[in-house]
Parts: C-alpha cells; structure tokens; sequence
C-alpha cells in the first residue's frame, strides 16, 4: 500500500465522527485524494422526526430527512474539510457497516477513516474492519492532543504476531510505506509472546525485530524502538504500551495466514479498548 486516491469517511455528526472528518481531510490532503463523506439512515421512516428534528406531519418525511442531512454534511465540509481537498457527500438507507462496505466497494475506496465511538459508528467500527475489502482507521482522538499531533502520525506502534514469521514482518513494513514515506514517524516494533517462552525464543524474536527495524528506517521511519514483552493478553499490552510509549498511532493486521479468526479477535479488542486510532490493515482486493 503505497498510494491514496480515495477515502471515504462515515459520519453520524456526532463529536467524534467530526474528529474522524478533520483526520480524513489531512490525509486526504497530503495524498491528494479524493474524500467522500458518508452519513447511512438506519431508523425506520417513522423515526426520521426524532432522529432529524422533522415535523412528523409531513407527507414527504424521507426527502425532508434528506435535505436535513445534506444540510448538515454541507455544514461539515465547511468547518472541517479544506478548500484544496476535493470532498463530496453520500447518503445511503440501511444497515449502517452493511452500507458503509458496499459504499467502499462502489468508489473503490483506498482507506476507510471512521469514528470508533459515535451515534451510530461505534456499534459498527468491528463488521467494517472485519468485512472491508480495504484497510480501516477507527478513529478517536487522543486525550490532549496537540496541534502537531493532529497533523499526522508521529509515533506508531506496530505489534508483530510471533507466530507471523520473518515474511510476515517484511510485508508489515512494505504495506506501512504509507506513513513512512510521507510522515517519517517514530516506529515502535511491539511483540508480545507466550508466558512460557524461552529466553532462546525471546532472543530469537528481538534480533528479527532489530534486524528488520533496520529496513523501516531505511523505508523513512525516524527511529525505532523494540520491544519484546510476556502475557496471556496480548491486547492489554498493546494499548498499555501505546499509552506509555506516546503512541498516536496503533498499526496492525486484520489477517495473517492461517490465523485470520485469532487476529480479528485480537484487533477487535485493541479497537474497542484504544485511547487513540488504529489502522486496522487489510490489503486492498482486486478489482474483478
């Protein structure tokens, strides 16, 4: 994953799905992509008053909720998405992570940049990880965030999965080009093996990890920084590590040969328990 040409961006004009639309519109901006903003109606017709403010007298409530919500998507890239980004909207009516993956699919999205708490979002954030043909952000912001850090990634974290192998490693790094190339972050290489692994193994895993530290600063990472820790739960770690290292930035696979259900779970868990965004990484499918 080299390059962006497109990113779409679900909002349920909530807060955090505003934050989501300021990060999408940077990125959308250094990469000179294109943005879609995308707001999904999943209440029934009768529901559209409450959930939009509408007169529920009226006889044309669906187009009314419409134009509400056109509104309020022309409202949001006027605050929070640059001149220079080229942004336009969508509405879709159904299953909110249903309508956001055909949406991807339909405009051939490159990255999916959504809130991981919201309105709507927040309930969905796992079935688009886990049915998105790309890779996903879930984004929230971080606690006191500065105005640097809102303009990019500085520091990431990157849990490598023992079991992945040497392979795995490299194309972790190939497929994080992306930021270390445009942003030359700190990266910090994470891996967390069994509690009853050996000191041979734990050796073993260090040195790959320095080794191929090597190759991402040689991609355009700033520093990198390894780390090899024990434990049943992996995911504490993860994010306890993040918070500790200054992390803004959690970037790990969806999938891995052979162990595609273990590592959704895993990342499932980091996501729901993050204080700051994940880049949950699935490689694009073909276009048939």
């Amino acid at each position: 994953m080299d390059t962006l040409k497109h990113i779409l961006c679900p909002v349920d004009f909530s807060p955090s799905s505003y934050d989501a639309v300021e990060k999408a519109s940077f990125l959308a901006r250094l990469y000179q992509a294109d943005l879609t903003m995308l707001h999904v109606i999943s209440v029934v017709p009768k529901s559209f008053g409450v959930a939009y403010g509408l007169d529920m007298s009226s006889q044309t409530l669906v187009e009314d909720a419409h134009d509400k919500i056109r509104d309020l998507l022309r409202e949001a890239k006027r605050k929070y998405v640059p001149f220079a980004v080229s942004c336009k909207s969508s509405i879709r009516t159904g299953r909110v992570s249903d309508e956001i993956i055909k949406e991807a699919r339909e405009k051939d999205t490159d990255l999916i940049v959504m809130a991981a708490h919201g309105l709507s979002l927040s309930g969905s954030i796992s079935e688009v990880i886990e049915g998105a043909d790309c890779p996903v952000v879930a984004y929230q912001r971080l606690e006191g965030e500065n105005h640097e850090q809102r303009l990019g990634f500085r520091k990431i974290l990157v849990p490598v999965d023992h079991q992945a192998g040497r392979a795995g490693l490299v194309d972790l790094r190939k497929n994080m080009n992306l930021f270390l190339s445009r942003m030359s972050p700190e990266v910090v290489l994470l891996t967390v093996l069994p509690p009853d692994s050996t000191s041979e193994q734990e050796k073993f895993f260090k040195t790959a990890l320095e080794d191929e530290g090597r190759a991402f600063i040689a991609d355009g990472a700033y520093k990198v920084t390894i780390k090899v820790m024990e434990g049943k739960f992996p995911s504490e770690h993860i994010n306890r590590l993040a918070i500790l290292e200054g992390c803004d930035l959690i970037f790990m696979p969806v999938e891995l040969p052979g162990r595609q259900g273990t590592q959704m779970d895993l990342t499932r868990h980091v996501v729901s328990a993050a204080k700051m965004p994940v880049f949950a990484l699935r490689k694009k499918a073909p276009v048939a």
